[in-house]
């Protein structure tokens, strides 16, 4: 937990994995499980990592949290992690319950977080489901620098998550287990 926190929304509530694990591993920060509070929850990650986080790292004169802690190794601030899982039917939801709003802002969110503050050391696990900008904008799918697509038969699919062509990389990913990695800071992605 001093290295390494979670915060977690998924919008499966009760039914979630993630809820039980929340209650039992000290790394977990915060859950929530009502997609109606998502954003709310999201805001109060972006602001605690720009007022707290950030403020830190650059009033000790800093970058990015790597080198603050590098040069505070009693003082590390720990990376914190945000998983979103569902996104998809979180986009549906904000759709359905006609909350184009809330569906702007939690893009709006996602993108403060995913280009303005890596330097905090955040960092993300998203499950979209489908890699379509109706559910990540590509300005913001543009940023991220892993991605993992599991089991993806679909050529078009596999070639917006992983950006292939059938020719570059001509596996199937039909078996369980079969998974496909793009990874920037390897081979060049």
């Amino acid at each position: 937990p001093k290295e390494i926190q979670f915060y977690i929304f998924d919008g499966k509530d009760d039914a979630s994995d993630y809820k039980y694990l929340s209650s039992v591993l000290p790394h977990v920060q915060y859950f929530c499980g009502d997609m109606d509070k998502i954003n709310d929850g999201l805001e109060r990650v972006i602001t605690k990592m720009i007022d707290e986080v950030g403020r830190k790292i650059t009033e000790a004169g800093y970058i990015n949290i790597k080198d603050y802690n590098k040069a505070n190794p009693d003082k590390k601030l720990p990376y914190t992690y945000i998983v979103i899982d569902e996104l998809q039917s979180l986009m549906n939801h904000f759709i359905e319950t006609d909350q184009k709003e809330e569906g702007a802002r939690f893009r709006s969110f996602l993108s403060t977080m995913v280009s303005k503050l890596p330097y905090t050391g955040i960092r993300f696990i998203l499950f979209p489901h489908r890699i379509v900008n109706d559910i990540i904008s590509k300005n913001t799918y543009s940023l991220v620098s892993c991605r993992a697509v599991v089991r993806q038969t679909n050529v078009s699919e596999l070639k917006n998550a992983v950006e292939v062509t059938e020719k570059s990389f001509p596996y199937k990913l039909a078996q369980v287990g079969d998974m496909a990695l793009k990874i920037n800071e390897i081979a060049g992605g």
